[in-house]
């Protein structure tokens, strides 16, 4: 006959192992002792005692047990940094593991991605070493490729052809190669870079300031006139075409800095000669300031 008592006694038969066989001789010599005391086996207190007593004594056991297996698998996914911390950090305090420890930060360390892991320590002013220290230069470093990848690979709308799926890993980061294919200059535009070739006839600086320096016309290269009234250019062009004239006392008057502008910018860089591009992206962009 099922009985509380049997159905415990029976339940005991199915708990072995190491850890709880001296849990499991325990509360048999309490059972038997209520049977004993004169406790009826057919009281529903005994079964209830027991299974409270057991949930109170393996619950939390099992619990630690699944965060430290969880915790050596977990993962951060789809760039989201923030859920990444928060569920580690739960499943180290279910381990009851402190999260100073060093294998604590380990198990923290292999979740991220990799490019994100060597960021970090490429990047930051120095290595971290504790926990809060770690997770401030996880997320530095996230939102620092969230901002570039907003400023230069996210779609600006306006009508424009829709992007590609992007199929990069969540922690990618454009390494010195790309950053220079990303500001190379359009093939059909006119290379203004510095010993490339320009349009025919066009003066460099260097001439230009030779010119200014002697007192001569940019466009037949003598003295006594201005280009505007050189006697080479035909009378037509001379009437009606707009002029490259040597600097005169209007040019003198200092103009107020133009306002910054992020497009001028990119377009600036993307005329320098592969050197000088190399070191602003240096400079600018691989810097681990840079926000």
């Amino acid at each position: 006959m099922d009985t509380p008592f049997t159905r415990a006694m029976l339940f005991f038969s199915y708990i072995k192992g190491p850890t709880v066989n001296e849990w499991v001789a325990a509360q048999v010599e309490w059972l038997l002792a209520q049977a004993r005391g004169g406790a009826q086996v057919t009281d529903e207190w005994l079964w209830i005692t027991i299974y409270d007593r057991f949930k109170d004594a393996f619950t939390d056991t099992m619990s630690e047990q699944r965060a430290e297996k969880d915790i050596k698998e977990v993962r951060m996914q789809g760039g989201e940094i923030d859920q990444y911390i928060a569920k580690f950090e739960t499943l180290a305090r279910l381990a009851g593991m402190g999260l100073d420890e060093k294998g604590t930060i380990k198990h923290f360390t292999d979740g991220l991605p990799t490019k994100l892991h060597r960021n970090i320590i490429a990047n930051e002013p120095f290595v971290p070493r504790t926990w809060q220290e770690w997770i401030d230069a996880a997320i530095r470093q996230q939102q620092k490729w969230l901002h570039l990848k907003t400023v230069f690979g996210a779609d600006t709308g306006g009508g424009q052809t829709p992007k590609k799926p992007n199929t990069r890993p969540p922690n990618w980061r454009p390494n010195q190669n790309q950053w220079r294919q990303g500001f190379a200059k359009d093939n059909n535009a006119m290379d203004l870079t510095p010993g490339r070739t320009r349009a025919r006839g066009a003066l460099t600086d260097h001439e230009r300031t030779k010119l200014m320096a002697e007192g001569k016309c940019f466009r037949c290269k003598k003295t006594g006139h201005l280009s505007r009234a050189c006697p080479d250019k035909p009378r037509q062009a001379r009437a009606t075409a707009p002029e490259e004239e040597e600097p005169s006392a209007r040019a003198a008057q200092v103009a107020p800095p133009p306002k910054f502008n992020v497009q001028t910018f990119i377009e600036d860089v993307r005329k320098l000669n592969d050197d000088d591009k190399d070191q602003v992206i240096q400079e600018v962009f691989m810097k681990s300031d840079f926000a």
